[in-house]
């Protein structure tokens, strides 16, 4: 019986070795992005490394300023707010009534040159769009998810099939829109590294501040 009792002892402390190894290679796996996947559209992490064009502080127009001393605070004034993203120049901008106040560095997944058509692609979208829903987020500070895939985005999708671009059962349903970084990597965004499946990723400071000025239905343009 002691023998017995030694032996079921031996077997539970190699079980929990073996538990506790497997759940240090889990968070290990996740926070460098193995088990994500670069893949991901619905704001998973790619992790890519990929580099995109730095942005200093005066290659951006008042981003030393705050946004709400730039055009106030008011219901009026958020539904004169629109956002232009500027995927070859890694850029962000807020405008009122069609001009520019302020702009913010951004990064994106590791392919900036092509437009999206398909989910998995890991591509950031271009057309107009529209914020869906905003909301705060447990790893990204805030979300602003865009209206992605709209009509437009549809045609788009299948004459990329019909053209033999993307395969024939592709899908298009995917997770898109603008965010922050987790908790302590602002420097993903100082840095100019890639690392989403496809969403425009802020520092977080930036997101929150951006955040404040938008509302369902402020409209979104990407370009190249």
């Amino acid at each position: 019986m002691a023998v017995m009792s030694r032996r079921k002892r031996r077997n539970r402390i190699i079980l929990y070795a073996v538990l506790i190894c497997l759940a240090v290679l889990v968070l290990v796996s996740v926070r460098s992005g193995w088990l994500v996947g670069s893949a991901s559209d619905s704001t998973g992490i790619g992790r890519t490394g990929k580099v995109h064009p730095r942005l200093q502080d005066h290659d951006l127009l008042n981003y030393d300023k705050p946004l709400e001393e730039l055009i106030g605070a008011s219901e009026e004034v958020n539904e004169a707010v629109s956002i232009l993203i500027e995927k070859s120049k890694c850029r962000l901008s807020v405008l009122l009534r069609g001009q520019v106040v302020k702009q913010y560095p951004v990064v994106f997944g590791d392919n900036v040159e092509d437009d999206k058509f398909m989910r998995g692609d890991g591509r950031v979208p271009e057309g107009r769009f529209r914020i869906l829903k905003l909301y705060p987020h447990d790893s990204w500070s805030k979300y602003m998810r865009i209206d992605y895939p709209n009509r437009r985005s549809w045609e788009k999708h299948e004459r990329a099939k019909r053209d033999g671009i993307i395969p024939a059962d592709a899908g298009i349903k995917a997770n898109i829109g603008i965010h922050g970084v987790p908790q302590g990597e602002d420097y993903l965004v100082e840095e100019g590294t890639g690392w989403t499946g496809g969403c425009t990723a802020m520092t977080r400071a930036d997101v929150d501040e951006v955040y404040l000025v938008c509302r369902k239905g402020t409209r979104v343009d990407i370009v190249k």
